[in-house]
């Protein structure tokens, strides 16, 4: 799996993020508490639900975002096809 784009809307700390992730080797690097992590909870969000966060549906919204929909967007190449993964929680109740 070649991963090649991921976007982030009320997603924990990241009000908004497009990330377009290039060929080859990447390296996530930053200080303690700068969304490491997070980005690799998102991956795991959208491609496997909820379950695979480390926060339940509750924990995941961006704080003080309201009814505002929490969004992972991930693009990756399996092989010679492309896929495109979409989760959403929305409303009061975080629905998927």
């Amino acid at each position: 799996m070649i991963l090649q784009r991921l976007a982030l809307r009320n997603y924990r700390k990241f009000r908004d993020l497009d990330l377009e992730l290039p060929l080859g080797l990447v390296a996530i690097v930053g200080r303690n508490g700068m969304g490491k992590s997070t980005l690799l909870e998102a991956i795991a969000f959208a491609l496997f639900g909820s379950v695979a966060s480390r926060t339940g549906a509750k924990g995941i919204r961006r704080e003080g975002e309201g009814r505002e929909p929490c969004e992972v967007e991930l693009h990756f190449a399996l092989g010679s096809a492309n896929y495109q993964v979409v989760r959403r929680l929305v409303g009061k109740d975080q629905t998927p």
